[in-house]
C-alpha cells in the first residue's frame, strides 16, 4: 500500500508575483509533496510578524529531500525577483516544522554555509525557537532555548 504525500502549506506576501506561487508548488510537488498555497493578507499582523514567505510542513522529510543546495537556490532566486524593491529591512522567508511548529527564520543575506548547517542539524535537539544562524559562530540556535538552559 502506497503511502499518502507529506503535506506542504505555502503563505505567500502579497508583494509577491504569481509565478513564485507556482514554483515553490512545482518544487514541492516533485519533491514528493502534496502543496496548497495561500495568500497572506496585505495587512501586517497583529505579532509584528512580517515574511516573504511562510512553508509549513514536515521539515526533516523536507530537508532529506531537497538538501542544501537546492534549497539555497530556490530562496536565492525569490531574493533575486525582489531586488531593486523599496523596502527598510528585507523580509524574511520562515520554515515551520508542521510536527512541532519549530520556525526557521532565513534571513535575506544568509551565506551559503547557513543552508549547509541548516540541511546537517538535528531539529530534535531544539525545544522552542524561532532558530536563527549565527554569523559569528557559524551555528543555528534558539535563543529561548539558551536562556532556558
Amino acid at each position: 500500500m502506497p503511502t499518502a504525500p507529506n503535506r506542504a502549506e505555502l503563505l505567500l506576501s502579497p508583494e509577491l508575483p504569481p509565478d513564485v506561487e507556482s514554483e515553490w508548488i512545482a518544487v514541492l510537488r516533485e519533491n514528493g509533496f502534496e502543496a496548497e498555497a495561500h495568500r497572506q493578507a496585505a495587512h501586517r499582523s497583529p505579532t509584528g510578524l512580517d515574511w516573504l514567505l511562510l512553508l509549513s510542513l514536515p521539515l526533516q522529510a523536507f530537508v532529506a529531500a531537497l538538501g542544501s543546495e537546492a534549497m539555497h537556490d530556490l530562496y536565492r532566486g525569490l531574493k533575486d525577483r525582489l531586488r531593486g524593491r523599496d523596502r527598510d529591512v528585507p523580509k524574511p522567508m520562515v520554515l515551520e516544522d508542521s510536527d512541532t511548529g519549530l520556525r526557521i527564520i532565513l534571513e535575506a543575506d544568509l551565506p551559503p554555509e547557513a543552508f549547509e548547517r541548516l540541511f546537517e542539524m538535528n531539529f530534535e535537539d531544539f525545544d522552542s525557537g524561532p532558530l536563527h544562524y549565527d554569523r559569528y559562530r557559524r551555528i543555528w540556535r534558539s535563543e529561548l532555548d539558551e536562556a532556558g538552559d
